[in-house]
């Protein structure tokens, strides 16, 4: 389940299992999720002819992908007077692919 750094650097993320290959660095980003029952993550990855290649565990990133920072927004009292100004701001927030949940 591979994505390509250069097809997917702006993609937005949402709380899928990927991995997302950065070649130029020899990294892999890892997202996956710990079971319910357990405190561990087995990962393997393999070549096109499911060759295993060695991996290093590096880091646990700060925030999701390695990003830069975390943005999420909500917004309160969602009434039929606000929300011209609530479809405008959830516009806003959507184009910048920062979540924004209105209430």
């Amino acid at each position: 389940m591979g994505i390509n750094l250069g097809e997917n650097s702006g993609r937005f993320f949402q709380r899928d299992r990927s991995v997302r290959f950065d070649y130029p660095n020899s990294k892999a980003y890892v997202s996956v999720a710990f079971g319910d029952y357990s405190d561990e993550i087995q990962i393997k990855i393999t070549d096109t002819y499911g060759n295993t290649i060695p991996i290093q565990y590096d880091d646990i990133t700060s925030y999701y992908d390695n990003r830069d920072a975390v943005v999420v927004a909500s917004g309160d009292d969602v009434t039929d007077s606000a929300y011209p100004a609530f479809q405008a701001a959830f516009s806003v927030f959507q184009a910048a692919h920062i979540w924004f949940t209105p209430g």
